[in-house]
Formats: structure tokens, C-alpha cells, sequence
């Protein structure tokens, strides 16, 4: 006789939490607009700066936080492997391999996306933005002088510069049993949000 064909199993279906049970805001990723596409893929990226700038002049009112500019060395040191066991090489590059090199791999892109009419998917695109927490003192001096817990101001601008490249407030950036912590000592990045509020509750 013919064997018996084998039943799938049903896959089962998505767990949904319980009620009363907390939800790590950070983990829900956004949910795509009509044309299939989040939030995040239409961000400008040239305008981040100018956002920043605005957000750390509002909400840092110690104005702590500077500027940094990402100077990179006139000579890079290339390691790599001539075959996949071959054992690794370096070599070292100046500005004018570094620009030749560029150029290869802007042509090799511009090849593979048909001068952009195909998209590329599964990519990723890496953008750094950088800047400076100062103090007046020194860590030390910071805590014993003057009597400030100087991670109480670094996490205030780190959660400015997050909020703001992220498009999340500082609430969703934070687990819940942080948020009453940070309240405690950066009150001001949640009012704007309160102020919010108020006005969608009047309105």
C-alpha cells in the first residue's frame, strides 16, 4: 500500500501579551505606510544636524554639547586575504589610492544598480554624527566641586541626540521603570511631551 502523506502541522500563531504586561516600547518596529514604506525610510538625512542643533538648544540648557568634526588620517592601512585560506596581507594607502579605490567602488555600484534603476535591498546605510559632552571641571572635580553627578548630564544629551535622530521621544527610548529615574533629573525632555498633551486634550 502507498504510504500515508504527512499532515502539516498548522504554524502557530503570534503570542499577543497579556494584559497588565509591559511592552518594550524600542522593540516595536514601525509599521509601514501605504506605499509599503516606515518612517525611517524617508528621512533626510542632510537636515539631522540642523534638528539636533535645535533640540540641544532647547532642551540642554547647560549647554554642554559641541560640534565634532570626524577628520580621518591621510594614511589607511589595508588588511586583507589574497584567497580564502591565504594568510592576511596589508598594505598602506595614501590619498591618492584612497580616492582611486572610492571611485572602483562607486562605478562597481553605479554597475550593480544599473545607474539606480534597480533598488537595492537588504542594504545599509551607515551615517555617523558625532559631538562632544563638555565640562568646565574635570569627571572628578565635576562630582566633588561642584556636586553634580556628571552621568545624570551625559545620558540627558545622549538621549537628546537620540531622540532626535531616531524620531522617538526620550519615553519610548527608555524601559519603563527608567522613566520616573530620568524624570527625576532631566525633567525638561519630557515637557515638551506634556505640553503636547495638554493641547490635544483641550482641543
Amino acid at each position: 500500500p502507498a504510504p500515508a502523506k504527512a499532515t502539516p502541522k498548522p504554524k502557530p500563531a503570534a503570542e499577543t501579551p497579556k494584559t497588565g504586561e509591559e511592552v518594550d516600547p524600542v522593540d516595536e518596529q514601525p509599521e509601514p505606510s501605504g506605499d509599503g514604506e516606515t518612517p525611517l525610510d524617508r528621512v533626510d538625512l542632510t537636515k539631522v544636524p540642523k534638528e539636533l542643533e535645535t533640540k540641544l538648544d532647547l532642551l540642554d540648557r547647560d549647554a554642554c554639547v559641541r560640534p565634532t568634526i570626524i577628520k580621518l588620517s591621510e594614511r589607511w592601512n589595508r588588511t586583507y586575504q589574497k584567497a580564502l585560506l591565504a594568510d592576511p596581507s596589508e598594505e598602506a594607502w595614501d590619498t591618492d589610492r584612497q580616492e582611486e579605490e572610492r571611485d572602483r567602488a562607486f562605478d562597481l555600484l553605479d554597475a550593480l544598480s544599473r545607474s539606480g534603476a534597480l533598488e537595492l535591498e537588504k542594504t545599509a546605510l551607515h551615517v555617523i554624527i558625532c559631538s562632544t559632552h563638555c565640562f568646565g571641571r574635570s569627571v572628578m572635580n565635576t562630582l566633588v566641586q561642584d556636586n553634580v553627578n556628571p552621568i545624570e548630564k551625559v545620558e540627558r544629551s545622549s538621549l537628546i541626540m537620540a531622540s532626535t535622530v531616531h524620531g522617538l521621544s526620550p519615553e519610548l527610548l527608555l524601559k519603563p521603570r527608567a522613566v520616573t529615574l530620568v524624570k527625576e533629573f532631566s525633567p525638561v525632555l519630557f515637557e515638551e511631551l506634556e505640553e503636547d498633551d495638554k493641547g490635544k486634550g483641550a482641543a
